[in-house]
């Protein structure tokens, strides 16, 4: 598992996470009861990345806030002569247009994470039929993750896809997988398999 795969899914627990603590700090006994509250404040709050609230993403619109129930809102004009196909269509236009929003930010703020994580990253090199360990944190129930190996292997590298992924077999039987770098170390040992051996040989004679 690397949190990283899954950046907005990680990035939003931390961010509720945070809540929790913040606002349940004296509350530590009954958190779970200030969930939907806070969950309503950060679907009603602007993402950096989109530009626009959950709930304007998913309903195409803003939700009224309980705060709202005490400031009169200004009369519309034939607001009751809405039909209902209009407003489906008011709708739809309305979350297409938010859509479109959400992505044209979420662009710039993904090419600007690349540039920042692949500028902070590590700079390393492996090589076709470079033997490597592969960090692999999975859990196995019933057994302390604290007690299993971090590291697997050796495992022999087929192909550099570029500068931060690698193509890695971890036997003749499996199918190769792609690998980030950061999980990736040479392997030094001096026995690797032999079909380690019988690998690299073919990789070379490709070349």
């Amino acid at each position: 598992m690397r949190p990283q795969a899954n950046g907005s899914v990680e990035r939003f627990n931390r961010t509720l996470v945070s809540m929790v603590k913040m606002y349940c700090q004296d509350n530590q006994d009954c958190w779970d009861e200030f969930i939907p509250q806070l969950l309503m404040a950060y679907r009603s709050s602007k993402h950096a990345s989109t530009g626009v609230t959950p709930n304007k993403m998913m309903l195409g619109r803003e939700i009224t806030l309980p705060v709202q129930a005490f400031i009169p809102e200004p009369e519309i004009e034939n607001e009751n002569k809405v039909k209902p196909h209009e407003y489906v269509e008011l709708l739809q236009s309305s979350l297409i247009k938010a859509h479109a929003h959400a992505r044209k930010h979420l662009k710039g703020s993904q090419e600007y994470q690349k540039k920042y994580y692949d500028q902070s990253a590590k700079k390393r090199e492996l090589i076709a039929g470079q033997p490597v360990w592969l960090h692999d944190p999975t859990r196995k129930p019933g057994i302390c993750s604290k007690l299993l190996p971090k590291w697997k292997g050796p495992f022999i590298v087929l192909k550099k896809i570029d500068d931060l992924i690698y193509m890695v077999k971890k036997s003749p039987r499996q199918p190769a997988k792609v690998y980030h770098i950061d999980r990736l170390i040479p392997y030094k040992g001096r026995n690797p398999p032999t079909w380690y051996k019988e690998k690299v040989e073919k990789i070379n004679n490709e070349k």
